[in-house]
């Protein structure tokens, strides 16, 4: 009851919401001791108009040579296990999770995987965008890598949120910090557009389900990497990502219609099978 009250206020009123993110971003920045790459720094690396988001859902099973191949003419950004995938990445975000079961597995699955492609320069510049979890020993694996700070947009409400981007903006909030509403894939989306990005593909973003692109998949047993929803200890939903229920939030889908509204920026999904095809366009080779 207590939190309920207390994020009744943030959530329902965009100029609390909005001081809530300084804040909550300000104090993330403290916890990281002030060690901090300004977003809008990473602009340097910016080739293309054009931003790949790679996320991890099963639809990536679906795309052909010739278009990871067309993809790869583009900027990307990967999330978590894109550096799986078939395609160089320009951004590879990685989110820690100190202390935990997932923390455990990227140290032993993943880590070996991401300095490898950092060596080989298919990944350009990992980004830590959590670095607030100063209990993580996984960043300080990986040289060179960027650090920045995550800032919470806490609104279930589509009109708070459109005020709340439009504060955000007139103060230069996104030319800091990752400003996360409903998830990662909006932090992203909102700091391409900071950084001058006029038009994202999303892929493997599927938010009608959770299963991932590597489970049950023969191409990646080798790696025996664990199913991810093994430990979960809530319900998860075979036709909705967490992401994208109104039950524990936003909806992702909502929370990145108003981004698009807001910002101008052109959104298209890759795949026809995914949540996101019911309003975004659908990417055509």
């Amino acid at each position: 009851m207590q939190t309920q009250l207390i994020l009744t206020p943030i959530s329902s009123f965009a100029p609390i919401n909005t001081a809530y993110a300084i804040y909550n971003g300000t104090k993330n920045l403290l916890k990281a001791g002030l060690k901090l790459n300004q977003a809008i720094l990473l602009k340097r690396l910016k080739r293309s108009d054009t931003l790949v988001v790679l996320g991890a859902g099963d639809s990536l099973n679906s795309v052909s040579v010739k278009t990871w191949e067309q993809l790869s003419t583009f900027d990307t950004a990967g999330l978590s296990y894109s550096v799986l995938l078939p395609i160089p990445l320009t951004y590879y975000f990685l989110e820690t999770a100190s202390r935990s079961r997932v923390e455990a597995m990227q140290l032993e699955k993943l880590l070996p995987l991401i300095l490898d492609r950092v060596g080989s320069n298919s990944i350009q510049q990992v980004i830590w965008k959590n670095a607030e979890d100063t209990e993580s020993v996984l960043a300080s694996n990986i040289p060179r890598h960027a650090r920045l700070v995550s800032s919470w947009l806490l609104t279930r409400k589509k009109a708070v949120l459109k005020k709340s981007i439009r504060y955000a903006r007139k103060l230069g909030l996104p030319d800091s910090f990752m400003m996360q509403c409903a998830g990662s894939v909006f932090a992203i989306s909102f700091w391409a557009h900071s950084i001058g990005y006029k038009r994202i593909i999303f892929a493997g973003i599927d938010l009608n389900g959770s299963k991932y692109f590597f489970v049950n998949n023969p191409a990646f047993e080798h790696l025996a990497i664990p199913n991810p929803l093994e430990h979960e200890t809530r319900e998860v939903s075979s036709s909705k990502h967490a992401t994208n229920d109104p039950e524990i939030g936003i909806p992702m889908e909502d929370a990145l219609m108003v981004l698009q509204k807001e910002t101008g920026i052109e959104m298209i999904t890759l795949s026809s099978e995914t949540a996101l095809a019911n309003f975004l366009p659908v990417f055509s080779a």
